[in-house]
């Protein structure tokens, strides 16, 4: 199966893609709060990912994905950075992560193509909880800032909609 290798592959070469996110968020004139924080923190966020990446993969809601993604989040709001920017570069991460899976050279069978359309969705699935997180880190922050108290939703979200 191709998908192993490539997670193999990515978390080997977590420098390259990384340098390869930063390049784009550095790049990207919509991100001007992003580009305000250190690369240290940066590279240290997306290198983290990219290491780690079977082990984000499979975690699902565990692993302490939720209270990472939601301090992220709270973090971010108290920096300043727009939450648009916050979600942008979590879509370029994704987009990046995926387009360098996607450059890995191999011959492809029927299995090693549906493999690759398996780890596009996985991870795919793990941005969606990560931005998920980092929305209600960032709303949190939004309220305890307005002296509002924080609200948790009785039903996780993506329970609800049927996840």
């Amino acid at each position: 199966m191709l998908y192993p290798r490539l997670i193999e592959l990515i978390e080997s070469h977590a420098d390259e893609v990384t340098a390869r996110v930063l390049a784009v968020v550095h790049s990207d004139t919509r991100l001007p709060g992003m580009q305000s924080l250190s690369d240290t923190e940066l590279v240290a966020r997306f290198d983290d990912v990219c290491r780690r990446l079977s082990q984000w993969l499979t975690a699902g809601e565990s692993g302490g994905l939720i209270e990472r993604y939601e301090a992220l989040g709270r973090q971010r709001c108290l920096e300043g950075i727009a939450l648009y920017e916050v979600v942008c570069a979590g879509q370029i991460f994704e987009r990046e992560l995926i387009r360098y899976a996607r450059e890995q050279p191999a011959e492809m069978t029927a299995l090693d193509l549906y493999s690759e359309a398996e780890l596009e969705r996985m991870i795919r699935g793990f941005f969606d909880r990560v931005i998920l997180h980092l929305v209600r880190g960032y709303e949190q922050a939004l309220r305890e800032e307005a002296g509002q108290p924080a609200k948790r939703p009785v039903v996780h979200p993506l329970r609800a909609v049927g996840f």
